[in-house]
């Protein structure tokens, strides 16, 4: 049956019109949010509009035409309050940064769906025609939200990204609490949020690793890309523009391996853009210098790679046993895990931590984690029953 939903909403594009909505949106014991952003143009994306709903009501909320956005912090930061996102790692890093709250606690759809067999990654238009047989597609997914006046058309696109997840969060829970993986949620909302707001802890002397080719460099030319990188990253956090803005990975790289100490050498280089280079030479020039100053003792290092074979056919084996147990808990595969984190587990089951792995701990560990263990030590022995699947019998 179709659960369609008329879009309606408010604009709020005044500080008294956001106190207005804040106060009649502070008794919802659920908050449906979405935020639209531009990211492509900043170090920082720009929140353009946030949106809220109690279920009833959706509030479209024009960020840059406010001043005070206390009360928005005030709602969104309360704790008695769980906040429904659908794919939220942006919005939660984009609000922190904005409003200084986190949006917890917090039940993401995507990740709640993806426990339900609907996919690893459902679109929340498909999740909204999968569960409430509505179609919200819309032109407006690339929109340029930094544009004024927004269209009706954008605002209705907006509100729809809020007004079905409360409906979505009723039926996934039901169907969560039927199966028995609520506590499944539970740990996945602990386990996400603590990396979203992990990874975005700044370790400056790693961005280094973050250039495209950095392990073509070794030696005192990886120490100069180091502080190249680094003097990128203040610069582009600085000017709030993408890091490629200030300069590329390619001219980074040229600059670390030639290091050139002045302009007419620094223009021959081929990979380089002319223009970012006489732009910041003196900046280039000063972090080249402090690169190659720096003692033999302190240049970065590049990982040591194992050479740990792994024997043929193993891998297949045990993607076969990981795809076995995922459909019989009709999830996709990679919800379990990634074929790059078998690989790990193969080559250093010995070494790795269970929390440094989600497939060796909590729900994923129970249904497929320990049995992948087994099979690799010899405790399972695996085979076709009848009905052409596969099981696994233990060893004497």
């Amino acid at each position: 049956m179709s659960q369609e939903i008329r879009p309606q909403w408010q604009y709020i594009q005044s500080d008294d019109a956001l106190k207005a909505a804040c106060r009649q949106l502070a008794s919802a014991g659920r908050l449906a949010v979405d935020t639209e952003f531009i990211g492509e143009k900043y170090y920082y994306a720009k929140l353009e509009l946030l949106q809220v709903s109690d279920g009833r009501d959706a509030f479209l909320i024009d960020v840059p035409a406010l001043h005070d956005l206390q009360p928005l912090a005030q709602l969104l930061g309360n704790p008695a309050a769980l906040k429904l996102f659908h794919a939220s790692s942006q919005d939660l890093v984009i609000l922190r940064r904005v409003l200084g709250v986190d949006a917890l606690p917090l039940f993401d759809t995507q990740i709640a769906a993806s426990l339900l067999g609907y996919g690893a990654q459902v679109s929340h238009m498909n999740l909204v025609r999968e569960i409430a047989g509505a179609d919200v597609s819309s032109p407006h997914t690339t929109s340029d939200w930094s544009h004024r006046p927004l269209t009706s058309g954008q605002l209705d696109y907006a509100a729809n990204d809020v007004l079905y997840l409360h409906v979505i969060h009723d039926k996934l829970t039901e169907q969560l609490n039927a199966r028995g993986r609520s506590t499944w949620m539970e740990g996945e909302m602990r386990d996400y949020t603590d990396h979203v707001f992990a990874s975005e802890e700044r370790d400056d002397g790693e961005v280094f690793r973050r250039v495209k080719d950095w392990m073509s460099l070794s030696g005192r030319d990886l120490a100069v890309l180091q502080e190249l990188a680094l003097w990128r990253e203040n610069t582009a956090r600085e000017q709030n523009l993408p890091r490629r803005l200030i300069m590329t990975d390619e001219g980074l790289v040229e600059m670390a391996r030639f290091q050139p100490d002045s302009k007419e050498k620094a223009q021959k280089l081929r990979r380089a853009n002319v223009g970012q280079i006489m732009r910041h030479f003196a900046d280039l020039r000063e972090a080249i210098r402090r690169g190659r100053a720096l003692p033999k003792e302190n240049w970065p290092r590049k990982p040591i790679a194992k050479k740990t074979e792994i024997p043929d056919g193993l891998i297949e084996l045990a993607l076969a046993v990981l795809r076995s147990e995922a459909r019989r808990q009709d999830i996709a595969p990679t919800v379990l895990a990634t074929t790059s984190e078998l690989e790990q587990v193969i080559i250093q089951r010995s070494e790795l931590k269970p929390e440094e792995l989600p497939l060796l701990h909590g729900w994923r560990y129970d249904v497929a984690g320990k049995k992948i263990l087994d099979l690799l030590e010899g405790r399972i022995a695996l085979y076709l029953d009848r009905d052409g699947e596969l099981q696994a019998r233990s060893m004497p």
